[in-house]
């Protein structure tokens, strides 16, 4: 079935999620997750593959500043913001959906889209993880231990295509425990991590990635996590 369990990620352990997934070299793309903040802290982050200072080697950042949630593209030595208009609860659950479409980026809150756009027509490459729940210290070698996320987190997926505001609002409208594999956009989604039944533990989590081969492993994460 579909995983009606989430992951608790504690800030002051520097719990996150380390994955082999990348969006290096899309021309499009969409990040989504489901996230209940316990705090809400600038530099707390969702999810990135993105290195701190080093924007040139940085390809996207989800992340608080503040009570917000900004999204960043790097395209050159630019970050490319969107978002960072809706004021969020702690305690409660959103939907944060990302895209770029090769052109604009957007930020979707609860399948309604940000008031500011971003304008990138290029994004870069970067040979850094793609980190949920943190994001990489400037070599690219470990983590920002003082930038993680602070709560629970649920189904992350990413696709090689930006979705529609129609298709936002329908992987939005699943709501959780979602079942992407009748999404109408099911063809462009490239992984879907459910933080759940389908994981493992043994030492760290296994996070299965339900549509590719890009399982997760857990860092400073226990059993009682989930």
């Amino acid at each position: 079935g579909y995983s009606p369990y989430a992951l608790d990620f504690d800030a002051a352990s520097s719990d996150y999620i380390s994955t082999t997934a990348s969006i290096s070299g899309f021309t499009s793309f969409t990040i989504s997750a489901w996230a209940n903040a316990e705090t809400l802290t600038t530099a707390d982050t969702l999810v990135g593959q993105w290195r701190n200072g080093n924007t040139s080697n940085s390809a996207f950042l989800m992340y608080l500043v503040s009570n917000t949630m900004h999204f960043y593209i790097g395209s050159g030595g630019s970050a490319i913001l969107a978002g960072g208009n809706t004021t969020l609860s702690t305690g409660q659950w959103y939907n944060f959906c990302a895209t770029w479409d090769g052109t604009t980026s957007k930020l979707y809150i609860n399948g309604v889209q940000e008031s500011t756009t971003g304008s990138a027509s290029s994004i870069n490459t970067t040979t850094v993880d793609l980190l949920i729940g943190a994001y990489n210290n400037s070599a690219g070698t470990g983590v920002e231990t003082a930038k993680t996320w602070n709560g629970q987190m649920s189904n992350v997926s990413i696709w090689n295509a930006a979705l529609t505001s129609a298709q936002v609002t329908e992987l939005y409208n699943e709501g959780v425990p979602q079942n992407l594999n009748n999404h109408s956009a099911y063809s462009n989604l490239v992984s879907w991590w459910q933080f759940g039944s389908n994981s493992s533990f043994n030492t760290n989590w296994t996070v299965l990635d339900e549509k590719g081969s890009n399982n997760g492993t857990s860092v400073n994460m226990t059993e009682a996590d989930i």
